[in-house]
Parts: structure tokens; sequence; C-alpha cells
């Protein structure tokens, strides 16, 4: 095996590790790899799926298990995304069904096959449509537009 060959196998670029610090700010994160004695990453960049017009944020959370995708001195890169472990279970595994959940206990599930949506609140929802605004608590509608037309109650 020639020394460059070595060095490329034992330099690989796609690493597993656990995210130790974020930068919301700049979207990228500091990861360290437990299978390489604790090491831990510049700062590296969190791919998203979209930054311009249909922008998309969301950061992994520290002590997420995430997979990275590195240069061989693995001096710059990416996070390509967080992966699913023996502590951290999806919360379907019904492949057709997204879902986003939340750390206060909320969620947002659309399942298609069953044609239908959930969002899940802990708190207070808000939904702003142009200039009107419905603002929905436990018990409590509150509804502020400057036209309603056809409201029962």
């Amino acid at each position: 095996m020639t020394a460059r060959r070595r060095e490329v196998q034992d330099n690989h670029t796609n690493k597993r590790g656990i995210v130790t610090a974020r930068d919301g700010a700049n979207r990228r994160v500091r990861v360290q790899f437990p299978d390489e004695d604790e090491a831990r990453s510049f700062w590296i960049d969190v791919v998203g799926s979209g930054s311009s017009k249909n922008a998309s944020y969301d950061m992994p959370d520290e002590g997420d298990e995430v997979w990275c995708a590195l240069d061989v001195a693995g001096e710059g890169g990416y996070v390509a995304g967080t992966r699913y472990n023996a502590a951290d279970r999806p919360k379907t595994s019904d492949p057709d069904v997204t879902r986003k959940d939340f750390r206060d206990g909320s969620y947002d599930e659309h399942d298609p096959g069953a044609q239908t949506r959930t969002i899940e609140v802990s708190g207070t929802l808000i939904l702003k449509v142009g200039s009107s605004t419905i603002t929905i608590t436990s018990g409590e509608v509150t509804i502020a537009t400057p036209k309603l037309t056809g409201v029962k109650t």
C-alpha cells in the first residue's frame, strides 16, 4: 500500500461526531469526534435546504450526533445532517410522514396517506395572513383583522 493511499484511508473525510458549540449567526458548529481521541473540529458550516428566496433555518442542538464532510486536513467542511441513534429515536417510522419535533414538546406533522396536517403547540400559536392575525392559546382564540365576516360562535 502506498503512503498516499494509507494517508487517505487513515484520514476519512466523512466523519460522525457530536456537536459541542453552535454559532447561529453564521450557521456553523464545532464537532467533537469520539473515535479520534475526542478531537474537535474548526468551525464548520451547517448545510440547509435553502438560503435565499426559499430560506430554511435549522441548526443541530449541542449533543446532537451529526455526519460531517471534512477536507483531509480537517480544517474545512460542513455538517451534512443529524443522525438518529439509540438514544434519539424518531417519533414516527412511516417513511411517507413528515414530522418536525421541537424541544418544548410542540410538533408539526403531515401525513399524506391520511390527508392530515397536525400542528400541536405547547404555548401559543400565531397565524398571520396579510394584515390579519389569529392568536390561539389554550381555551382562547383572538382575531385581529380590519374586516371580519361569517363568524359563528
